[in-house]
């Protein structure tokens, strides 16, 4: 297997447009492919000429490079990719205040996107999802346990032939040092298989989004 190299974005515009989450979205759709200027701007149904100028930041900042000219009739079509399938922002080249500030701007804008395809998919499975709301629960050994529910109560217990693939939960638990090792270790044989198993979308499938992490409380 081919070593993919990080490539280190050093400078700092491309920094900051790499953290705008708009700006990102033009950026990713050359990451690990190759497309033309025509087929991204369609992919992303957006303007060719609007793409274009992020583009040529995107080049001019080492970001993306051409990779051929395909002859045709009429004017040749030039393809780029990403230089790298792997970037890293060192956080010093960022005009973020604070690294939780950092985390925030480019995790909120995920969040929200997941909270809406939530609520949507809710609304798809349970005709009834306005009745639903959130669930506070104290669990055994001092674990607390807090849900958004697309039904109300009692209806959260689902029976094993009744659950839907939709999950939303924060749970506090308790753990020995060992065996937060343990389920990071779970957590992250899980999330690698599912990734390699499922990363292309294949007939009869539907995309999800995948959201997993745990972090000891302050």
């Amino acid at each position: 297997m081919t070593q993919l190299h990080w490539h280190f974005v050093t400078h700092s515009e491309a920094a900051q447009a790499l953290l705008s989450p708009e700006t990102f979205r033009k950026f990713a759709v050359f990451l690990g492919k190759e497309q033309s200027l025509a087929k991204a701007a369609k992919i992303l149904n957006q303007p060719t000429s609007s793409l274009k100028y992020h583009l040529e930041k995107f080049i001019e900042w080492g970001l993306v490079t051409q990779t051929r000219t395909e002859s045709r009739r009429g004017k040749p079509v030039k393809y780029y990719r990403a230089v790298s399938d792997q970037f890293f922002i060192p956080f010093a080249h960022t005009k973020q205040e604070s690294i939780t500030t950092w985390m925030q701007t480019m995790q909120i804008p995920l969040l929200e996107q997941y909270c809406a395809d939530f609520v949507q998919a809710c609304s798809e499975l349970y005709p009834d999802s306005a009745a639903g709301g959130t669930c506070i629960r104290a669990l055994e050994n001092n674990r607390v346990s807090i849900d958004f529910s697309a039904t109300p109560p009692p209806d959260v217990n689902f029976q094993p032939d009744a659950i839907k693939p939709l999950w939303n939960s924060w749970t506090t638990i308790h753990l020995t040092h060992s065996q937060a090792e343990q389920l990071h270790q779970e957590i992250t044989q899980l999330w690698s298989r599912v990734i390699k198993e499922n990363s292309q979308a294949q007939q009869n499938t539907r995309a999800y989004i995948l959201h997993l992490g745990f972090t000891p409380q302050s």
